[in-house]
């Protein structure tokens, strides 16, 4: 019998040491969060961190402002989606292709109380929080119909 093939998409922070939040793993998280994703034949899509984007990008200081503040001066907005929007192209494109060729989507991990990577808003009744970085690839994933399990850690 045939495994089905599927894949999971997480933040970087999850299984990359180094990046600053309130989910940082020790080297024995990691490894057993990678095994038990071996163990379910399940490989792994990583989103790319908003804040190591920033670092390498022009826009270092303005898009590290609207990560701290999360939106909250909505007359930028159209300019933080912009930047959400190019760097999470690529992921969707790797999703797309995963469904093309049969990967399942198993699911979204979102880091819980993250400014840019919770997916909370998403999952409850406020569904007006749309523009933070896992809103905008959850807006991606609703408007090519592809649903997927989410959870915060």
């Amino acid at each position: 019998m045939e495994k089905k093939r599927k894949v999971i998409v997480i933040p970087q922070c999850i299984l990359t040491p180094g990046f600053y939040n309130s989910s940082q793993k020790s080297p024995e998280e990691r490894k057993e969060i990678i095994e038990v994703l071996l163990k379910a034949h399940t490989g792994i899509i990583q989103l790319p961190c908003p804040h190591l984007s920033a670092v390498y990008s022009q826009s270092y200081t303005e898009l590290s402002k609207c990560i701290t503040v999360e939106f909250k001066n909505k007359h930028n907005s159209d300019f933080y989606l912009k930047q959400y929007h190019k760097m999470l192209k690529p992921i969707i494109s790797k999703i797309e292709q995963c469904k093309k060729h049969g990967i399942q989507l198993a699911g979204l991990i979102g880091i819980k109380d993250s400014p840019c990577c919770s997916i909370h808003s998403s999952l409850g009744k406020d569904q007006k929080n749309d523009e933070s970085y896992m809103q905008t690839l959850i807006q991606y994933l609703n408007k090519e119909s592809i649903s997927i399990n989410m959870v915060n850690i």
